[in-house]
């Protein structure tokens, strides 16, 4: 069953927000890093939502209009990334930075992994590998 486009990115926003919601249980071990690791995937989940908010949004058919849609969205996306950074390196006091970058990356792989193990890019009566 091949997944639409919509449903790869709602399910990649959901995961994110169920590792934010992880994150929280930190705050009960150390403030500092959870705080951090929380606002690391904050920021990654916003960006991401931005994105497909704007990349995906309208009814662009042709091909140069839908690029042009993607390269708006991902210029908007890298503005928001900086702002959002700034702003947790001004907030968060003391901050953990490798807490920071690494709730940031590996919320940055989620939609990538979720396209990557929940897409089936088979076609009907293809013939599939049994084990």
């Amino acid at each position: 069953m091949q997944i639409s486009a919509n449903t790869q990115v709602q399910r990649g926003i959901q995961l994110q927000l169920l590792l934010l919601l992880l994150l929280t249980g930190l705050l009960v071990l150390d403030r500092s890093m959870a705080l951090s690791a929380m606002a690391g995937c904050f920021i990654a989940t916003i960006s991401h939502i931005w994105f497909a908010w704007r990349a995906l949004k309208g009814s662009a058919s042709e091909p140069g209009q839908i690029l042009g849609a993607v390269y708006r969205a991902e210029v908007g996306k890298l503005v928001l990334i900086i702002m959002l950074f700034i702003a947790a390196f001004i907030l968060i006091k003391p901050i953990s930075v490798v807490s920071l970058m690494v709730a940031y990356l590996f919320t940055t792989w989620i939609p990538w992994l979720t396209s990557y193990f929940m897409a089936d890019d088979s076609k009907p009566g293809d013939i599939k590998n049994v084990r």
